[in-house]
């Protein structure tokens, strides 16, 4: 087996719980709500929560807004305050811990889809601009580099000089997130976080990482028991 020389992350529940920001939209929509149309803020905000609880991600905005008797048409300025907000979000412990002590031994990656503007806003709110090598967020590039592209996997290889056998992708989706740099020669490491958005999925063997964590702190022991690291 190739040492690993570059470990790549997922964003998204893998370096910070992304019900952060999440909830962060939630009460930016309430207080538009509020502000512009009368509705409780804290009661607009706890039902979005309640939502997401009951039924997903789907059609709150639609649901919230039909109770308070607003127009649906509303709903794309809902999803573009939700969008714009400005996060404030942070990191797992773990993935503070482990991100430090990488820092002069591996190359460091970082690989999320997601609405372009939406994407680097949380990653400027987290830092990881400031100490991750590089950063290929999907969308810059067409909705069709979206994982499981292989393109976002192969601009990172170029990007950081490395070969695919070098490399650990580590993620929490086993729906995208490994099935594609598993075929380009990747090692894989799925983190499973408990209330995690993808954390009691299951897949295919084809789709699930080649090792599984419960924390990133959890990384360096298990590569160097493997003679990865």
């Amino acid at each position: 087996m190739s040492i690993v020389k570059a470990l790549v992350f997922d964003l998204d529940d893998t370096l910070y719980d992304e019900k952060q920001f999440v909830l962060g939209g939630f009460k930016a929509v309430a207080a538009y709500l509020e502000d512009r149309y009368g509705a409780d803020r804290q009661a607009a905000y706890e039902r979005m929560r309640q939502l997401l609880r009951e039924k997903g991600r789907g059609k709150i905005f639609d649901e919230l807004l039909a109770e308070n008797g607003l127009d649906c048409s509303l709903v794309s300025d809902l999803v573009e305050i939700y969008r714009s907000h400005e996060p404030s979000l942070q990191l797992y412990p773990d993935a503070v811990s482990l991100l430090r002590s990488l820092q002069g031994k591996v190359k460091t990656g970082l690989i999320t889809d997601g609405a372009a503007k939406v994407q680097w806003n949380k990653i400027r709110a987290l830092g990881l601009d400031k100490i991750v090598d590089t950063i290929v967020v999907t969308d810059d590039h067409g909705v069709d580099c979206w994982k499981p592209s292989p393109f976002p996997y192969l601009l990172v290889t170029e990007r950081l000089g490395v070969r695919p056998e070098d490399c650990l992708y580590v993620g929490d989706n086993p729906e995208k997130d490994f099935v594609t740099a598993k075929q380009l020669g990747w090692h894989t490491a799925r983190v499973l976080r408990p209330g995690g958005m993808c954390w009691e999925r299951k897949k295919e063997a084809e789709y699930e990482a080649e090792f599984s964590i419960t924390a990133l702190d959890e990384l360096p022991s298990l590569l160097e028991k493997l003679g990865l690291l």
